[in-house]
């Protein structure tokens, strides 16, 4: 869906990249990455609270599995919650019992360590149900390689601004998209399922 911001209102206090507070064109207000000109990704803004560790046996087993599954095949070590805290960039909505996920910008991270991520993940305590079924693993399998069926369709609609870390589109992000591809297919390799 495509969303024209008609009004940049704050920069956010919270988060790294401090994205930017915007309203659209639709009446929402969408937290906005980048440099606020030009084609930029944004999130809707939620009613929303964090997702605490007291939250997380509330959030179904097959969702917890599913964000699971989905941080691990694309290498995404950034959902991480002890009971010290953490920031696990999971919105949680208590009435209607919705998550919300956010925040990828650490997906295919080559430091991406299998340990760090088997011990902290918010979700941590639902490794055995998925890497420990064949079964759940063949399903995870199908809807894996049912995501990849539409890649170069959906590359082929990747703004050109996006590739570019400037607005003159003068120098190239550090991202290889073939090289992410060739990562999504590891699901296919027996391997893929292996934990340290």
């Amino acid at each position: 869906m495509t969303v024209q911001i008609v009004e940049v209102l704050r920069r956010s206090e919270q988060g790294v990249t401090r994205p930017f507070i915007c309203r659209g064109d639709d009446g929402g207000v969408y937290f906005v990455k980048g440099v606020g000109a030009g084609p930029a990704f944004g999130s809707l803004r939620q009613e929303v609270m964090e997702l605490t560790g007291a939250a997380v046996m509330d959030v179904p087993a097959a969702l917890q599995q599913d964000v699971l599954v989905f941080d691990w095949w694309i290498r995404n070590g950034d959902r991480l919650l002890t009971e010290k805290g953490g920031n696990p960039n999971l919105l949680w909505e208590p009435a209607a019992l919705e998550l919300v996920v956010i925040d990828h910008n650490q997906a295919f991270d080559p430091q991406f360590n299998p340990e760090v991520f088997l011990k902290y993940h918010v979700f941590v305590d639902q490794c055995h149900q998925v890497f420990g079924d064949t079964l759940r693993r063949c399903e995870y399998n199908v809807k894996l390689s049912s995501a990849l069926d539409g890649w170069q369709e959906i590359r082929q609609t990747i703004p050109a601004e996006w590739f570019f870390a400037d607005p003159e589109m003068t120098v190239p992000v550090d991202f290889d998209l073939d090289a992410a591809y060739q990562l999504l297919n590891t699901h296919q390799r027996d391997d893929f399922w292996d934990t340290p």
